[in-house]
């Protein structure tokens, strides 16, 4: 299977599971997401602009983005 094909079964998965639980239930999906999110990692600044997600336990950068200071 494609990476493509696999993009669209996760994407046709998630309207299905749209469709047969409704909104509640995805944001629910969204808060636990975000939540095990934040239990793992730490957002901290990086640089002049950006931002790092910082394991908690290693200390190691998982990723970093830009945003810019007018946001």
């Amino acid at each position: 299977m494609s990476q493509t094909d696999k993009q669209k079964a996760g994407m046709l998965g998630g309207i299905r599971t749209y469709e047969l639980y409704g909104s509640e239930h995805m944001a629910e999906i969204g808060r636990r997401g975000a939540a095990s999110t934040w239990k793992r990692y730490l957002l901290m600044p990086f640089g002049q602009s950006n931002w790092a997600f910082v394991d908690r336990e290693t200390g190691e950068i998982k990723n970093t983005f830009y945003c810019p200071k007018d946001t």
